[in-house]
């Protein structure tokens, strides 16, 4: 004697047949962790008060740069040279090291996705900061 499978209640597609994550959500989300901690927002603020301060570099000494645009926009660029880079490289590697890594790539397996969306996510967020 065999018992009949029961099939009703289980009308849903088996899990395989989803489709995979869309790209922009994928950046959006990695935008949200890039802004959404408290070390980033430090981060970010302390990148935007750094460009600040520089800037004022060539009213402290206006001897020793050119009173033109381009001065200010160049040592400003100084600031950004240096902390920008600081910033894409800790929203690439902190995830492995709260290892929440393991939910990203459980969510999306496919690691090239989830690396280029970072890269788009940090792209545009120093875009943002560039003004």
């Amino acid at each position: 004697m065999t018992i009949p499978l029961r099939t009703h209640g289980i009308e849903a597609a088996p899990s395989s047949t989803l489709g995979p994550i869309p790209f922009p959500r994928l950046v959006r989300v990695e935008w949200a962790k890039a802004t959404d901690t408290r070390a980033a927002r430090w981060l970010l603020a302390l990148v935007a008060l750094s460009t600040a301060g520089m800037m004022l570099a060539p009213i402290a000494a206006p001897t020793s740069f050119d009173q033109t645009y381009a001065s200010y926009l160049c040592v400003a660029a100084i600031a950004l040279t240096i902390l920008l880079p600081v910033v894409a490289i800790l929203m690439l590697t902190g995830e492995w090291s709260q290892r929440s890594v393991f939910t990203t790539f459980t969510q999306e397996p496919r690691r090239i996705r989830v690396v280029n969306a970072k890269l788009a996510a940090e792209a545009a967020e120093a875009a943002a900061a560039q003004g």
